[in-house]
């Protein structure tokens, strides 16, 4: 979900009303948000999501910060909110006349960071005071920000070194397109099953009449097939005669090819992901981004060892790059038929990187034998695996093994949703998909505590996240979310539900899960640390504060109603999807088949032990174990344990 700031200073109606028109048709998703004039307004409202106009004249900075505070409370779900240029200022500006470009600060390109906003607007300098480039520095300095800005005594570069941005929404990928041949139907397989794991968008496929079959057989949704008829054959002939040959293995008119495939993709649905056949995806290939450009390429990440190589085949892969609009296809393809640079269309990407603005997948990306390290050393998004080459060095190998079990984990959750009972192994569950499985799968972390935010999900924030609007989620991707029982709603997990998600959890006898607690309160109180708040700040925690022996905290667990939504059993949990009393085996179970795992991975160094003697030798009095037992909620569990 991305919000986009139309920012008016005495613009006409009908001007405001076309670059509205031009975002809405950039994206379903798009919400626009008009600030008007003060000094001179629209007169009438004009086509937005949300309205406000400015106090007087063209508002102070301190003014035009509350105003995107506003938007972001309009827009909660929203990643990113820009401006886009000045009416009247011509498309696109140069270089050096950026910083007139009216704009709000940027920590990053011409948009703000969500996460900068409290932080900004907590600020008490006198920036208001300060002219405007000078306030921007300083506001973003202050909220962790970095400024980068061109030495003045530096020559203005011209246009080739540095060009200027083409558009200032930012780039992601709103489809994908490949070539393939009936010689690769087994790659190009894989590529689109793993695909469609990870991503909704449509997948353009120029293909012969044997892999349109394959496709057929398969039934994957959102594949457009583009069949390679005669006279896009003859086409292609024609463009490779011009090209001078360095190697057979490349054949100039498949490389042709792409170039129809890339164009189709773009004028169908707008910019667009190129991918090689053999290309297996493991995470969402929207990672990293979106990115300020006009273009993304791939580098090789060539060892040093490798330092010829990069020089004769080029910097990037070229079979793997994310492009904004036809006009950067259409000079890359000149290149190539003039050889510029050598090598195919692969050697010219550099040149193509000087003459449009650029970025870079990083090294998650297009993970190949070319890296020359192991690719359990790093989160994967997807492997370039080149699986007919031949090889024993331990980089083959080791690439090619996480291929094959990247492929055949296809029919694994897509989603997980971990409903975490305390004291239930529940901790151990969820640092065991984070830092196991989650990456084996190409799960996006989506646990709230891992991002930073020290608390659970609220319902609201679930339900975002259900549908996959909230903190940078990419869309259609793969997610682990884990939130307490606490935490959550029969609305939200209906939602989870509604949306595809596998709810998931632990259970245990609950006897066990109180003296768990009381143990594990005690021992944090003994360290000299404060008596654990169940990440419940709105409580009186002193009555467990008090507590001095496991019998006193257990009664304080059992009585006071502040605890029992720590412990007792929610009205909705029979409606989890997995549900297996804690242990070993039920991790396992996970793991193997659940999970599509051949083994159950190591946990190093993890623990969240209490020094809990159990229920059967806790030194509790026969009249508090006779009050536990009889306590309603207890026999609640003891039925609903008898089930599982």
């Amino acid at each position: 979900m991305i919000a986009y700031v139309v920012s008016v200073d005495g613009s006409h109606r009908s001007a405001i009303q076309h670059g509205t028109a031009l975002l809405r048709g950039r994206s379903e998703d798009c919400r626009i948000a008009v600030f008007d004039s003060a000094v001179r307004p629209l007169g009438r409202k004009p086509d937005s999501d949300f309205y406000r106009r400015r106090t007087g004249g063209n508002g102070s900075w301190k003014d035009d910060l509350a105003l995107l505070a506003t938007t972001f409370r309009a827009f909660p779900e929203a990643r990113w909110i820009g401006r886009v240029e000045r009416i009247g200022e011509p498309p696109v500006l140069p270089k050096d006349r950026r910083r007139e470009l009216d704009c709000w600060i940027a920590p990053n390109g011409y948009f703000v960071r969500r996460i900068f906003l409290p932080r900004i607007m907590e600020s008490e300098s006198g920036y208001e005071s300060q002219p405007p480039k000078t306030a921007i520095a300083e506001l973003v300095r202050s909220a962790g920000g970095r400024v980068g800005r061109n030495q003045q005594s530096q020559p203005k570069p011209d246009y080739v070194t540095s060009p200027a941005l083409s558009n200032h929404i930012p780039l992601s990928a709103k489809a994908f397109c490949a070539v393939a041949t009936v010689d690769v139907i087994n790659e190009v397989t894989m590529l689109v099953t793993t695909l469609r794991r990870h991503h909704h968008e449509p997948l353009v496929l120029v293909c012969d009449e044997g892999v349109a079959a394959r496709m057929d057989e398969l039934a994957l949704p959102g594949i457009e097939i583009e069949p390679i008829t005669d006279s896009l054959r003859d086409r292609a002939q024609k463009l490779s005669e011009r090209v001078v040959s360095h190697d057979p293995y490349w054949k100039p008119e498949a490389i042709a090819l792409k170039f129809h495939a890339l164009r189709t993709a773009l004028r169908r649905h707008g910019p667009s992901h190129l991918l090689d056949a053999d290309i297996v995806v493991n995470a969402s290939l929207h990672s990293g981004g979106p990115w300020m450009a006009d273009i993304v390429l791939s580098p090789f990440y060539w060892p040093d060892a490798a330092a010829p190589t990069p020089i004769a085949h080029g910097f990037h892969n070229a079979g793997y790059l994310l492009v904004r609009e036809t006009r950067i296809v259409n000079r890359w393809e000149q290149m190539y038929t003039e050889g510029l640079g050598g090598f195919y269309e692969q050697k010219c990407l550099e040149a193509l990187g000087r003459e449009f603005v650029t970025a870079w997948f990083g090294h998650e990306h297009n993970f190949a034998k070319w890296r020359w390290e192991s690719p359990s050393r790093r989160p994967v998004a997807s492997f370039h695996h080149k699986l007919k080459s031949r090889g024993k060095a331990p980089r083959i190998v080791e690439t090619s093994k996480a291929v094959r079990e990247t492929v055949s984990r296809v029919g694994a959750p897509r989603k997980v949703a971990h409903v975490h009972c305390v004291r239930s192994w529940g901790s151990y569950l969820r640092c065991l998909i984070r830092d196991r499985i989650a990456p084996s799968l190409g799960l996006q972390n989506l646990v709230s505590w891992d991002l930073g935010l020290q608390r659970e999900w609220s319902e609201a924030e679930l339900l975002l996240l259900a549908e996959g609007k909230l903190w940078g989620q990419h869309p259609g991707g793969c997610g682990f979310v884990h939130n307490h029982t606490f935490g959550w709603t029969e609305r939200a997990l209906d939602a989870f539900h509604e949306n595809g998600w596998l709810t998931m959890a632990l259970v245990r006898d609950p006897r066990e899960v109180l003296v768990s607690l009381a143990s594990w309160a005690l021992d944090a109180m003994k360290r000299g640390q404060p008596c654990p708040v169940w990440h419940r700040e709105d409580i009186d925690n002193s009555a467990l504060s008090a507590a001095r022996t496991p019998e006193e905290a257990v009664l304080v667990l059992l009585n006071d109603p502040v605890y029992h939504p720590q412990w007792t059993l929610p009205p909705w949990l029979g409606r989890v999807e997995w549900i297996r009393r804690a242990g070993r085996e039920a991790v396992e179970e996970f793991c193997l088949e659940v999970c599509g795992l051949d083994h159950v991975p190591e946990l190093d160094g993890f623990r969240n032990e209490s020094s809990s003697p159990g229920w059967e030798t806790a030194p509790l009095s026969g009249g508090v174990r006779k009050l536990v037992d009889a306590h309603p909620e207890v026999g609640a569990w003891d039925e609903f344990l008898a089930e599982v």
